[in-house]
């Protein structure tokens, strides 16, 4: 499973395609840097340009 790291915390993450509704919160800055990694491979890497408000439909769900 890949693995998304940035500046001071990593996590376990799931690629998915545009339109896919799988979302997990978590912490992010605008032009805060991230990389993707595969087990020793980079798979990718970004840029966060836009963060998404949470909305009253996803205040009820239990993220885990």
């Amino acid at each position: 499973m890949p693995v998304m790291f940035s500046l001071t915390w990593d996590m376990a993450c799931r690629v998915t395609l545009p339109g896919d509704k799988l979302r997990q919160p978590m912490v992010l800055e605008k032009g805060q840097r991230f990389t993707l990694r595969d087990g020793n491979r980079t798979i990718g890497t970004g840029l966060v340009t836009d963060i998404l408000t949470v909305s009253s439909a996803d205040e009820d769900i239990k993220w885990g």
